[in-house]
């Protein structure tokens, strides 16, 4: 499917001279063209949704394999685009490695939330090289007109406020921009990564050697400040023969997590004590753990050991229901958690974890 199959029906493209609109490098629309069309919307109060996506990692992509093989998976990706989302609306590159796809008409929240839930999974399926070492996934933000803003520029910053937040919460991901959830992000500021980096781990410190309350408690604590930080589907920190704490907040996850014999993993972490995965297909895996995950519902982890002084305590898990690109600020955050705790355990010497 090409471009002018997918907007032959939309009115604003009729008779339109499109031979300076189509992006050179994709074969999608560009930005001149897909901006006029939203100025058209909007000027005639037309309801509709507006997605802006981008490639998660793409600048590895460009300083590991070239911009011309850069430019190659700019191209195809845009190709996937077009046939997932452009039976819905029109297809457009925003510059680098954005995209923007305006889909007309009134959609709810759910019906949206259907066709971006297709279009990720479409995606997700895409490998940079031969080995599969390189997944391709794409984080989006969405909004709608005019139920979020009624102008070009409030709406692209509140679709920006939503791809930041799926950027938070490990990319591959779609956000539809809900006003109470995302209307006071903050982002853009040069230091802001920094500043929210040393928060979380200040506040990890603080939960944990909390001394005024019982260690169960200051744990739970930490995990539900955790989930809202990172957005975790289900978090658990167990000792060496069950779980300790554990908390569930995707409903679609399993009811109960269960006990992670550490025997497993020993091979696989890293001087760190750390050891992850983005997919269940991952080479990482062995078919125990393999078989272990599916039982759990769970397609991407991140799990440290809780250890000092080589004295192992247990494991910090943090378990996905999708697949999960694991960033470095996720990874530091639970080292932070089981080194911290590692520590607090070693003073505590009746404790029984």
């Amino acid at each position: 499917m090409n471009i002018y199959d997918t907007i032959k029906n939309i009115s604003f493209f009729e008779n339109r001279d499109l031979q300076h609109g189509i992006d050179s490098t994709t074969n999608v629309l560009n930005r001149r063209i897909i901006k006029e069309y939203i100025d058209f919307l909007i000027k005639n109060n037309i309801c509709f949704s507006m997605c802006l996506l981008d490639i998660d990692n793409f600048k590895l992509i460009n300083d590991n394999y070239g911009h011309n093989k850069g430019d190659i998976l700019l191209e195809y990706f845009a190709n996937r685009l077009v046939n997932t989302l452009g039976k819905h609306g029109a297809v457009a590159r925003y510059g680098g490695d954005e995209f923007i796809v305006i889909i007309e008409g009134d959609i709810s929240y759910d019906s949206l939330w259907h066709i971006m839930h297709s279009a990720t999974k479409n995606i997700e399926d895409i490998f940079f090289d031969e080995q599969k070492n390189v997944k391709i996934t794409q984080s989006v933000g969405v909004v709608r007109f005019p139920i979020d803003a009624n102008n070009y520029d409030d709406l692209f910053e509140k679709a920006d406020k939503a791809l930041y937040r799926g950027k938070s919460k490990g990319r591959n991901c779609f956000i539809i921009y809900l006003k109470e959830k995302h209307d006071n992000l903050v982002f853009g500021h040069k230091n802001a990564s920094l500043y929210n980096s040393l928060d979380t781990h200040a506040k990890i410190f603080s939960f944990l050697t909390n001394y005024e309350k019982n260690l169960t408690t200051r744990i739970k604590e930490l995990i539900t400040f955790i989930k809202m930080a990172l957005s975790i589907d289900q978090i658990s920190i167990q000792g060496l023969e069950k779980i300790i704490v554990s908390e569930t907040f995707n409903i679609s996850g399993p009811s109960k997590i269960n006990y992670l014999d550490v025997k497993e993993i020993n091979d696989l972490v890293d001087d760190y004590g750390v050891f992850y995965f983005n997919t269940l297909d991952s080479s990482k895996l062995n078919s125990n753990l393999i078989n272990f995950f599916k039982d759990e519902n769970i397609n991407s982890a991140l799990i440290c050991k809780i250890d000092v002084f080589e004295h192992y305590y247990g494991l910090v898990r943090f378990e996905m229901v999708k697949g999960r690109i694991w960033q470095p600020h996720d990874l530091d955050v639970a080292l932070t958690i089981s080194k911290t705790l590692g520590v607090v355990l070693s003073h505590l010497n009746n404790y029984r974890f």
